[in-house]
Protein backbone atom coordinates (compact mmCIF):
# COMPACT_ATOMS: atom_id res chain seq x y z
CA UNK A 1 0.00 0.00 0.00
CA UNK A 2 1.33 3.42 -0.95
CA UNK A 3 1.57 6.02 1.80
CA UNK A 4 -0.45 9.13 0.90
CA UNK A 5 1.27 12.49 1.12
CA UNK A 6 -0.48 15.27 3.03
CA UNK A 7 -2.04 17.80 0.66
CA UNK A 8 0.26 20.63 1.83
CA UNK A 9 3.36 18.60 0.85
CA UNK A 10 1.89 17.98 -2.59
CA UNK A 11 1.10 21.70 -2.95
CA UNK A 12 4.63 22.59 -1.83
CA UNK A 13 6.12 20.13 -4.30
CA UNK A 14 4.09 21.55 -7.18
CA UNK A 15 5.12 25.03 -6.08
CA UNK A 16 8.81 24.12 -6.15
CA UNK A 17 8.45 22.53 -9.57
CA UNK A 18 6.52 25.51 -10.99
CA UNK A 19 9.02 27.97 -9.51
CA UNK A 20 12.03 26.23 -11.03
CA UNK A 21 10.52 24.87 -14.25
CA UNK A 22 7.46 26.94 -15.07
CA UNK A 23 4.04 25.45 -15.68
CA UNK A 24 4.75 23.84 -19.07
CA UNK A 25 7.93 22.06 -17.95
CA UNK A 26 6.26 20.98 -14.70
CA UNK A 27 3.52 19.29 -16.69
CA UNK A 28 6.08 17.56 -18.89
CA UNK A 29 8.14 16.52 -15.86
CA UNK A 30 5.09 14.96 -14.21
CA UNK A 31 4.24 13.17 -17.44
CA UNK A 32 7.82 11.85 -17.71
CA UNK A 33 7.83 10.35 -14.23
CA UNK A 34 4.21 9.24 -14.48
CA UNK A 35 4.53 6.90 -17.47
CA UNK A 36 3.27 3.45 -16.67
CA UNK A 37 0.26 1.53 -15.54
CA UNK A 38 -2.16 2.14 -12.69
CA UNK A 39 -2.92 5.11 -10.48
CA UNK A 40 -0.63 7.95 -11.56
CA UNK A 41 -0.84 9.75 -8.20
CA UNK A 42 0.25 6.60 -6.39
CA UNK A 43 3.01 6.12 -8.95
CA UNK A 44 4.31 9.68 -8.50
CA UNK A 45 4.13 9.37 -4.71
CA UNK A 46 6.00 6.06 -4.75
CA UNK A 47 8.75 7.53 -6.94
CA UNK A 48 9.12 10.75 -4.97
CA UNK A 49 8.17 9.92 -1.36
CA UNK A 50 11.80 10.03 -0.19
CA UNK A 51 12.75 13.11 -2.27
CA UNK A 52 13.93 16.21 -0.48
CA UNK A 53 13.83 19.50 -2.38
CA UNK A 54 17.50 18.96 -3.25
CA UNK A 55 16.80 15.41 -4.49
CA UNK A 56 13.95 16.67 -6.68
CA UNK A 57 16.14 19.38 -8.19
CA UNK A 58 18.93 16.85 -8.85
CA UNK A 59 16.41 14.57 -10.55
CA UNK A 60 15.20 17.45 -12.72
CA UNK A 61 18.80 18.26 -13.72
CA UNK A 62 19.37 14.60 -14.57
CA UNK A 63 16.26 14.62 -16.78
CA UNK A 64 17.50 17.80 -18.45
CA UNK A 65 20.85 16.14 -19.26
CA UNK A 66 19.35 12.86 -20.44
CA UNK A 67 16.53 14.47 -22.43
CA UNK A 68 18.45 17.52 -23.66
CA UNK A 69 16.70 17.71 -27.04
CA UNK A 70 13.29 17.57 -25.37
CA UNK A 71 14.21 20.30 -22.87
CA UNK A 72 15.49 22.53 -25.71
CA UNK A 73 12.21 22.06 -27.59
CA UNK A 74 10.02 22.93 -24.60
CA UNK A 75 11.83 26.05 -23.40
CA UNK A 76 9.25 28.57 -22.30
CA UNK A 77 10.06 32.27 -22.12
Amino acid sequence: MVKKLPENIIDEGFGVLKEHLGIAKTAIFLEMIGKGQGDSLEEIESKTEEFSKEDALKFIEKCKREKKELWNIIKVA
